[in-house]
């Protein structure tokens, strides 16, 4: 786990792992006691902790191991003073991340570069005997995440290989469903021809009384004609009274 200093890292670590600043504040012990705070506070260092804009993370994943020393302690180290404790303690941080190097058999070291004074203090270290291990990437240039990756991404285009045209894309227009799935309803059929009548046999009108009239011949002794009505009913024939005679009338 990486050491926490200053009252300030200590009150952050505290306030991001338990949700207090006065945990570790009051009883910094746990940092180095507690495991999980132990590894969290390393954790939260490597990621959080700034420096002109970025983070252990960060410059790890650019491949610049000068630049996670210089986010860390770079006020101390970055550049280190010459004859001070600071200027051994770097060269033993080399030695160190040579041996870790090696163990995990990375072919050349990372980039030094973010760390002011690094460079100069790894070429002294294997000069003086101080960094040991670091004396098979003596003749090895460093390399950070950038370099290699573009170099294995640059391939040569194969000669006389046609140029790959873009699919081009139609438009086909959405096929109708089948006749069978859609079946409408037959529509009512209308017409404007008149209703016919009901026939005869559904409907039987009730007889009506037929009436005859006959006109009997005048007679030159009757005011009238007679009058003779024929019907169904029983014949009711009407007639004038006879005249009286002469001798009758006076």
């Amino acid at each position: 786990a990486i050491q926490l200093s200053w009252n300030y890292n200590y009150i952050r670590a505290s306030y991001s792992l338990t949700g207090s600043a006065e945990t570790f504040c009051q009883d910094p012990e746990q940092v180095a006691s507690t495991p999980e705070y132990a590894w969290g506070s390393g954790i939260y260092f490597w990621m959080e902790n700034q420096k002109d804009g970025t983070t252990c993370h960060k410059e790890a994943l650019k491949g610049d191991f000068g630049g996670t020393l210089n986010n860390i302690n770079g006020g101390l180290e970055c550049p280190a003073y010459k004859g001070g404790w600071h200027a051994d303690a770097i060269k033993m941080r080399l030695n160190r991340y040579c041996h870790a190097a090696s163990q995990l058999g990375m072919a050349a070291l990372l980039d030094l570069g973010g760390c002011k004074g690094m460079t100069e203090s790894y070429e002294e270290c294997l000069g003086d005997g101080h960094c040991p291990y670091c004396e098979q990437y003596a003749n090895i240039a460093t390399q950070n995440f950038t370099n290699i990756e573009t170099e294995s991404t640059v391939t040569e285009p194969e000669p006389n290989k046609p140029k790959e045209e873009p699919e081009e894309r139609t438009w086909k227009p959405t096929t109708a469903p089948p006749s069978s799935a859609l079946t409408p309803k037959p529509t009512p059929a209308f017409s404007l021809e008149p209703t016919p009548a009901p026939s005869s046999s559904a409907v039987t009108p009730e007889p009506t009384p037929v009436f005859s009239v006959t006109m009997a011949d005048p007679s030159p002794t009757t005011k009238a004609p007679a009058l003779t009505v024929t019907s169904i009913f029983p014949t009711i024939i009407a007639t004038d009274p006879p005249s009286p005679s002469p001798s009758e009338a006076f």
